[in-house]
């Protein structure tokens, strides 16, 4: 793929993790056909349960993943490979991409 499609204030630099998402834009005139980004943001998606290092439920997320984005794709930015990130940041990077219909409503 080619370098298409950045996060608003990131087009040339690593995007952050963000729980509200990123808006998405196309850095030129190219566009891929075969999917497309959204801004718009949905009031309320159901997440997944989330689990902390220690294997337990995280519990308190709730206030702070309150919607998402309509989007093919996650927007959440990124963190970096070696570093003390919640759990649940790796796990929602990891689980969003291949779960965005069954969480958005």
């Amino acid at each position: 793929m080619g370098d298409l499609i950045g996060f608003e204030g990131y087009l040339n630099v690593s995007t952050p993790f963000n729980k509200r998402e990123h808006n998405a834009v196309w850095k030129g005139d190219r566009r891929y056909n075969d999917f497309a980004f959204g801004n718009d943001e949905l009031p309320h998606c159901d997440y997944p349960r989330f689990y902390g290092d220690d294997g337990y439920q995280v519990l308190n997320l709730s206030s702070e993943l309150v919607g998402c984005r309509n989007s093919e794709f996650d927007q959440y930015g990124e963190v970096a490979a070696f570093g003390n990130y919640p759990e649940w940041y790796v796990y929602i990077l990891g689980w969003v991409p291949n779960s965005i219909p069954h969480y958005k409503s």
